[in-house]
């Protein structure tokens, strides 16, 4: 993608904190912050489940950031009365899918895709 268009830019970045929700961890940077996580979830028209997305810069993949965010996205869906929370995952992303297993996630392939994995968790 050479640079993202305007309704991407808006989707990412005006969240109605209702149906969705993005947590970030930042880091210090000289005199500024610099972005190194962030989770996501947007609700979906049912109002019990959810989509999830996880993004994590590679430098600071498994210190535990993607965990905390995790954790704390998982916890504001509940308290939103959210019950089920899914994603679709690469099948060759081997450490999401052990990730999202270790969180409890159920993991099933896409039968009409198998190069896409399933993530969901009851919440």
């Amino acid at each position: 993608m050479a640079a993202p268009s305007n309704d991407l830019i808006h989707f990412l970045t005006d969240i109605d904190y209702e149906r969705h929700l993005a947590l970030v961890c930042t880091v210090p940077r000289d005199h500024d912050e610099e972005l190194v996580g962030e989770a996501r979830y947007v609700a979906n028209s049912d109002g019990k489940s959810c989509e999830l997305g996880i993004v994590i810069a590679d430098p600071w993949q498994k210190t535990g950031i993607a965990g905390l965010l995790m954790d704390a996205l998982i916890r504001a869906a509940r308290e939103r009365g959210l019950t089920r929370m899914e994603g679709l995952v690469l099948s060759s992303n081997v450490a999401m899918l052990r990730f999202a297993h270790a969180l409890g996630f159920e993991v099933s392939l896409v039968p009409e895709d198998v190069t896409t994995t399933q993530i969901v968790k009851k919440l």
